[in-house]
């Protein structure tokens, strides 16, 4: 651990640095103190939580992805802010920590990744369970690979789909496939009879 981390308390404040000031991963001092002791800054190291380093993660994002917690509240921020991946808070929770986010994190479960995935398919891919209410939508909107959120969960968590997210089983995804292609693919028994 760096000096200036572990004796950032004791600095003088006419020797202290810019909180703004940024290393080449374009951390602040802020982000490489919750990088590196893993704690809330003091208070003359915080900053705007909403400015973002090199890959566009903001203090709340890289919190939640070294801390595994919770954010404090003053680096709350608006919840669709996206870093470069096009992942917003409530996204790099599941990666990291595989539960429900905090009310505050909520937003639109339609809105898309960078790699087109939605806070549902985040959910669905790490948390491998039904979704909660506030995070469903209609079952029949496709992603730009023409998968649906059926198609996904079938892929994923390798059963049937949750009965909200049935669909007409006709629809198919960009290379083809229905769902009762893709459950022969990842499932490899016999398809449910709604499905055929």
């Amino acid at each position: 651990m760096s000096d200036w981390i572990r004796c950032a308390d004791y600095v003088p404040f006419w020797k202290r640095q810019d909180p703004k000031h940024r290393d080449k991963f374009g951390y602040t001092l802020a982000m490489n103190w919750i990088f590196f002791v893993k704690t809330d800054p003091p208070e003359w190291i915080r900053h705007d939580p909403t400015i973002q380093d090199k890959y566009g993660n903001t203090l709340a994002m890289l919190w939640i992805i070294f801390v595994k917690t919770e954010p404090p509240e003053w680096m709350r921020h608006d919840q669709t802010i996206q870093n470069t991946k096009g992942n917003t808070l409530a996204m790099i929770w599941f990666i990291d920590i595989g539960t429900e986010p905090p009310e505050w994190m909520r937003r639109d479960p339609t809105i898309k990744s960078t790699k087109g995935n939605n806070i549902v398919k985040f959910w669905i891919e790490y948390v491998r369970i039904d979704p909660p209410e506030w995070m469903r939508y209609d079952p029949t909107i496709q992603d730009k690979y023409g998968m649906t959120i059926a198609m996904f969960w079938i892929i994923f968590v390798k059963t049937e789909p949750p009965e909200w997210m049935r669909h007409n089983p006709t629809i198919k995804d960009n290379l083809g496939r229905t769902m009762e292609m893709i459950w022969n693919t990842y499932v490899n028994t016999e398809p449910p009879e709604w499905m055929k």
